[in-house]
C-alpha cells in the first residue's frame, strides 16, 4: 500500500493555523481570567466600603482617621506645610487596623491581581508581629481624606471626615485600589509609577480600568479618566495636588 504523509509546507501551514489561533483565543482568555479577579476585587472593595460604614455609625457619623498616632508618631502642626507631611506616615494604626473588628477575613485586603501587594506591604506592618502585617492593595481616597486634608481648608487640627459634611457622597471615592505601600493614594498618586515602570501607575488596574468604592457604599469599576471627568476625588474641595487638572498624560495601563 502506498503511505501518504504531510510535506514540509503542509507541516508549516497548519503550525501557522495553531498559532494564529492562539494569537486569538489566548488574549481572550487571559482577559476573562482577569475580570474574574477583578470581580473579586471588586466585592473586597464593597466589603470595606461597608465596613467604614458601620464604623461611622458607631462614631458619630465621623470615618476612620487615614493615620493615627502610636508610640512614636505625633502629628505635625497644619501650618508646618513641608511636602504636607503629617508626621504621622509609619504609624502602627491607620484606617486598615481601625476597620479589623469590623472584617471578618484579612484575605478582604488582598487583591489577586496585585503583584506588589506584599512588597513591601502595608505601611503600617513595622509596628506588627508577623502574624498580623497586612498587604497592600487598597487605599483610602488621600485627595480627601488624608489626615492633613482638613489642613488645605483652613482648620488648624486634625480630625476625621464627618459624613455630614460631605456635599455627594455619591460621587465621593471613598477606598481604592492601590500598588502603594502608603494608607491613602490621592489622584496624584495616578502618575506614582511602581518599580520606574513608566507604563504603569500607582493604582491596580484590571484590564485597563480600576475598581472603587464610594461615601454612599456603592462600587464600581471605571476608567481613571472618568473619575478626573465626572470629579470624584474631591467633593469639591480644592487641592494643589490635583492630577486630573495637570494636564499630564496618563500612563499606558489607563489609556
Amino acid at each position: 500500500m502506498k503511505r501518504f504523509a504531510f510535506t514540509l509546507i503542509e507541516l508549516l501551514v497548519v503550525i501557522g493555523i495553531i498559532a494564529t489561533l492562539a494569537a486569538i483565543i489566548f488574549p481572550v482568555f487571559s482577559r476573562v481570567q482577569e475580570n474574574g479577579r477583578a470581580t473579586t476585587c471588586l466585592s473586597n472593595l464593597k466589603q470595606l466600603g461597608t465596613a467604614s460604614l458601620m464604623y461611622a455609625q458607631d462614631y458619630d457619623e465621623s470615618f476612620a482617621m487615614n493615620r493615627l498616632t502610636d508610640e512614636t508618631h505625633y502629628p505635625k502642626p497644619c501650618n508646618d506645610t513641608a511636602m504636607d507631611f503629617s508626621g504621622l506616615e509609619g504609624s502602627k494604626n491607620t484606617w486598615k487596623r481601625v476597620l479589623l473588628p469590623y472584617i471578618k477575613n484579612r484575605g478582604i485586603f488582598l487583591c489577586p491581581s496585585n503583584a506588589y501587594a506584599t512588597k513591601p506591604g502595608d505601611e503600617s506592618n513595622a509596628g506588627w508581629p508577623a502574624a498580623e502585617k497586612l498587604p497592600i492593595s487598597y487605599a483610602y481616597n488621600g485627595s480627601y481624606f488624608h489626615e492633613k486634608a482638613l489642613c488645605k481648608e483652613g482648620e488648624w487640627q486634625f480630625r476625621p471626615r464627618r459624613f455630614a459634611e460631605i456635599h455627594e457622597p455619591t460621587k465621593l471615592i471613598l477606598h481604592l485600589e492601590s500598588r502603594l505601600e502608603y494608607s491613602d493614594l490621592g489622584n496624584w498618586a495616578i502618575s506614582w509609577a511602581p518599580d520606574n515602570n513608566t507604563r504603569k501607575g500607582g493604582l491596580q488596574s484590571h484590564n485597563g480600568a480600576c475598581n472603587f468604592v464610594f461615601v454612599d457604599g456603592h462600587a464600581a469599576k471605571l476608567k481613571l479618566q472618568t473619575t478626573c471627568t465626572q470629579q470624584l476625588w474631591l467633593d469639591g474641595q480644592p487641592d494643589s495636588e490635583d492630577f486630573c487638572k495637570s494636564g499630564q498624560p496618563f500612563p499606558d495601563e489607563y489609556r
